[in-house]
Formats: C-alpha cells, sequence, structure tokens
C-alpha cells in the first residue's frame, strides 16, 4: 500500500474519522467549484458536489468530494493537468457513461 506523500500515513494507519453535519459544507463546495472553474473552464460542463458531505444532515469525513464533467474524455487530461498544478488530487481514473 503506498503512502500518502503529505503525511507519509498509508490508508491502513489512518483512521476514519466521521463528522456530524457541518452547515459549512456546501459554502466550502460553492468556494472549491468556483476555483476549479477558474482553472478549467468551459471544459468543464458541470461540477458537483458529490460523496456524503453533499448530504444535508449526514455525517461523513470532512471532506469534499467533487465530480468534474468534460463533455469529451479527450479533453479531461487537459482538464486534470491545472487541477493537479494546483493540488487536487483524483480519482482512479476516467469514466465514459457510454
Amino acid at each position: 500500500m503506498s503512502a500518502t506523500p503529505e503525511f507519509g500515513l498509508t490508508r491502513s494507519s489512518r483512521p476514519v474519522v466521521i463528522s456530524p453535519y457541518q452547515l459549512r459544507w456546501p459554502e466550502e463546495f460553492r468556494t472549491i467549484g468556483g476555483h476549479i472553474r477558474e482553472l478549467v473552464g468551459a471544459a468543464a460542463v458541470r461540477i458537483d458536489h458529490i460523496g456524503s458531505t453533499a448530504v444535508p444532515g449526514l455525517g461523513a469525513k470532512d471532506v469534499i468530494d467533487v465530480q468534474v464533467t468534460v463533455a469529451d474524455l479527450d479533453l479531461a487530461g487537459a482538464a486534470a493537468t491545472p487541477l493537479r498544478g494546483a493540488g487536487f488530487r483524483h480519482g482512479d481514473g476516467f469514466v465514459d457513461d457510454e
């Protein structure tokens, strides 16, 4: 299992902490989503708040999960480059809905 570079921890050594729902999570997403929009522009068809923190009233890990949708997966790499440069982490890959 690989270590998380910024913390030197592995997934198995980090405890999972579920926080009660936080009223600040929607605003944090709006801020993050706006920053993503500035970075990728029109390449992003949608920028959505996903995961547990997107569900009002639900406890969750205090991490804002975001999904960026592009119209063409051939453009996904170009959109991902500025996001990685800004320090955003990415999921396991790109998914084609077709």
